[in-house]
Parts: C-alpha cells; structure tokens; sequence
C-alpha cells in the first residue's frame, strides 16, 4: 500500500495531480486577521508560458518594449507561446558613453519544472552578438517581428552602469542589483560607430543619439520526450 493511500486523515488525499497539466496560482485573498487564501488554476501545457520580466534603463528614456510587436511596456510579466521571438526596445536621447540596458527574464519554474521546454527559458542582456541595435529609424513595424533580416544591425557591447543612476534612490539601486545577480551584464552601443563619431563631431562629446532600436531574438520549443 502507497503512502498516499495510509494517509486516511490527511488532506493530502484530496490533492489532484497531472503530469501534462499545471497548476499555478491565479490570485489570492488576505484579511486583518491574518487568515486567507489562495486560488489555483489547471493550465494546459499547450498554451503560452508566462514569463517574469526585469528591466532597467539608466540611460535614456524607454518608450516602447514589445514582444513580436505586441506593447509590453507596462507589463512585468509576459506570455510566451511556443516558437520563434523577438524582444524589442526603442529608447530616446542616448548617452553612448553608458549603458541602457539590463535585462533580465525568466520563465515561470512552475512551467518548466514539469514541462521541461527547450530553448530559451531565462533571456539575459549580454554581450554575446544576439543583442543588436541600429541607430537608423527602421521603415514600417517588421523589425518588431521574429522574421526580420537584421543582418545589418550591430551587436551591443558590454558599458559601464550611469553613475547618474545612484541619484533615483535605493529601490533603483536593488532592483540593478537583484538583475546583475542573475548573471544579466550591462549593454550599450559602441561609441566608435559612425552615426556617433559624427554627432559627435557636430555636437561635441556630449551629444546624444537621438534613438536606438533594439532586437533580441529567442525561442522556446516543446519537450517532445514528454509526448
């Protein structure tokens, strides 16, 4: 006889498992006195993956982050469906001398612990050629999308964090901190670009990049051991 099955007085008993659904938690409830509770939900594996989101730009204002042209600017937390993707960021007013992004994101582990999916489960800025960036506004929305031939565009390289950044207080400075604790590194654009030498010829040193456009492709595939 089971374990399971001698626990006749436990709660336990009642407990549903599946090896092909997920239970997460959907919300959750607290009162004064302490007490409350929490709401669970089945998820079929097959549907998207949420994935929670850290990032922080201590240089130049961010004005657009997407996910395959989808607006994620307001969201710590994304759905991720199986299959190619591309993250993409727009931020204004550049200063080449430091970075502008730290990133951080992982899926939820509630997903992958049982589902075990292939490919990209934890995305970090680093400076490994997938982050690219150009300083030429692109035509039309494509370069949002997973498809498009970024061929052209440069790779981002490792900076120096905004000392300037110290000045937002210390809930910006443990937030920069909690992502370079996951391994994330600082990326930025090379200061021996063209488009920068000459803004910096008309401008002097301390010009700034009017925008930068950033892609990161990534993907997420299926465990087929699972079946």
């Amino acid at each position: 006889m089971s374990d399971r099955d001698l626990k006749l007085n436990g709660l336990s008993r009642y407990a549903k498992q599946s090896p092909r659904l997920v239970l997460e938690e959907y919300g959750h409830c607290e009162v004064p006195a302490g007490c409350g509770g929490v709401v669970l939900r089945w998820r079929n594996p097959d549907q998207p993956i949420p994935m929670v989101e850290r990032f922080f730009s201590g240089n130049g204002k961010l004005d657009y982050q997407g996910l395959d042209g989808d607006n994620t600017l307001f969201r710590s937390k994304q759905l991720v469906s199986y299959g190619a993707h591309a993250l993409t960021l727009i931020l204004h007013d550049v200063d080449p001398k430091f970075a502008m992004v730290l990133l951080a994101a992982k899926l939820d582990e509630q997903y992958t612990r049982i589902l075990r999916p292939q490919g990209d489960t934890t995305i970090l800025s680093l400076p490994d050629g997938t982050w690219k960036h150009t300083l030429v506004a692109p035509e039309g929305d494509a370069w949002q999308l997973p498809g498009f031939d970024d061929r052209d565009w440069l790779p981002m390289v490792e900076k120096p964090i905004n000392s300037h950044s110290k000045q937002y207080g210390r809930d910006i400075g443990y937030w920069t901190q909690d992502i370079l604790d996951q391994g994330a590194k600082p990326l930025g654009i090379d200061t021996r670009h063209s488009l920068v030498r000459q803004m910096r010829a008309l401008f002097g040193k301390q010009a700034t990049v009017p925008a930068i456009y950033i892609r990161k492709m990534f993907s997420l595939e299926k465990n087929n051991q699972l079946g």
